[in-house]
This record gives C-alpha cells, structure tokens and sequence, in this order.
C-alpha cells in the first residue's frame, strides 16, 4: 500500500508469566507467539510504547486468547488496497470483527489509547474499524 512496512502486532509484557509475547492477526488467524521467538524471523521498523490500566492489559489478553485462531480478513486487505489506490470502495471487506487483519486487531483492542495519539497529533481517525491499515501506526 505503499507504506514502509506491512504488518502491525502488540508487544504485551507478563510479568506473572515472565515473557514478552506478541499478539498479531497473521494469514493464520490471531496469533501468540514468545517474542524472542518472533523476532527470529521478523524486523521491527518502527514501534511505540503505550501505557495501559492493568484491566486494559487483561482485557486484551482476554480477547487475544478467546479469539486465537479466529479467521483472517483477505477481503479487507482487498478492500484497503482498491480504497487506498483507486479510491473504490467494495463491501466485501466489511466483515466487522468476526474476521480481523493485523492492524484491525490492534485498533480494537486499544482504540481509546490510539484516538487521544491521533487528537495529540491532530491526525483524522479512522472512521470504520476496516479502515484502519497498518500505515496509520507510522
């Protein structure tokens, strides 16, 4: 899409289990993997960090895990790339939350912390969860 990058994940500390682990919607559906073990085959070119309320930090693991698996939105990266290129809007990729890609994930799982980043850099919010694409994190 242009972008100097393609994907988008959360960096989640455990303390209670001692790792660092990486949740991210991937071809594979939502993944979980040990970070150490993610970087082995990944570059991380850009990254920010959030500070988030414990109840937030739960939630989301909460969600990643319940939802682990949960299919992957191809025609939402199709409907991005005919939005982002030709400005053509398709329906297809609409499919809310029962289908999510990497940057969908984040987004829901953190909308409240990402929209006060786009109000302190007076950057227009996504109107739709499928609107968001990975290059709104840069």
């Amino acid at each position: 899409m242009g972008t100097p990058f393609s994907h988008t994940c959360l960096l989640i500390n455990s303390n209670a289990y001692d790792r660092d682990i990486i949740y991210e919607a991937n071809g594979h559906g939502i993944r979980a993997e040990k970070y150490e073990n993610w970087c082995k085959r990944n570059k991380i070119i850009h990254k920010y960090s959030l500070e988030i309320t414990k109840e937030t930090k739960i939630d989301v693991i909460k969600y990643c895990i319940d939802h682990l698996g949960i299919a992957y939105g191809f025609w939402t990266l199709a409907y991005l790339f005919l939005k982002d290129k030709f400005n053509l809007v398709i329906r297809r990729g609409k499919d809310g939350t029962s289908k999510l890609i990497c940057s969908e994930l984040p987004y829901l799982m953190i909308k409240g912390e990402m929209d006060n980043i786009y109000d302190v850099l007076d950057k227009e919010k996504p109107e739709h969860l499928e609107d968001m694409h990975p290059k709104e994190f840069w």
